[in-house]
């Protein structure tokens, strides 16, 4: 899907497993510059109308139920990496409305719009850089993000050393 922005993401996918990722790789800077102009003023109305699209709405129903039915006991912190406008994250709050939500995400207007939904804390970072107690989340999801880092193995042990054991990482 485009939305205007500019260059050339060639996609491929492998034979061996089916997971897709953009090749080559983005640098950390082109992936900035690409979620800058991904989600914009200008653009909010189309990626609102996604998001909360029957599609979507049916993925993030399908997510929840299934960490619903992984978690053990408890559930106190939920942390996605790359939460867009916080649909996916706040899904899942519905699904565990006693754990504390905390989003990563790269594009500033992005974050700021999940920021209004109501129980989310977005921070606009890389989520290598997000700032927890290492084992200190229950779930951490990934949802259509592995594919375009410019180092998915980082972003996969940031994962690791912030869930807590036993904890879920969701990857889609």
């Amino acid at each position: 899907i485009s939305f205007g922005e500019t260059g050339s993401w060639p996609f491929v996918v492998c034979t061996a497993c089916g997971h897709g990722f953009i090749h080559p790789r983005p640098s950390a800077e082109e992936l900035q510059s690409l979620y800058e102009g991904l989600y914009t003023p200008e653009k909010k109305a189309e990626m609102i109308r996604m998001g909360k699209g029957g599609f979507e709405r049916r993925l993030q129903d399908a997510r929840a139920r299934a960490l619903e039915g992984l978690a053990r006991g408890s559930v106190s912190r939920i942390v996605d990496a790359g939460c867009g406008m916080g649909f996916s994250l706040s899904r899942l709050r519905r699904s565990f409305p006693s754990a504390e939500c905390i989003g990563a995400e790269l594009s500033p207007d992005a974050a700021a719009e999940a920021e209004k939904l109501e129980g989310l804390e977005v921070r606009n970072v890389p989520f290598a850089e997000l700032d927890l107690p290492s084992g200190s989340a229950d779930i951490v999801t990934m949802n259509h993000v592995l594919e375009h880092l410019p180092d998915p193995r980082a972003e996969l042990r940031k994962a690791l050393e912030l869930l807590r054991p036993g904890g879920l990482l969701l990857v889609e």
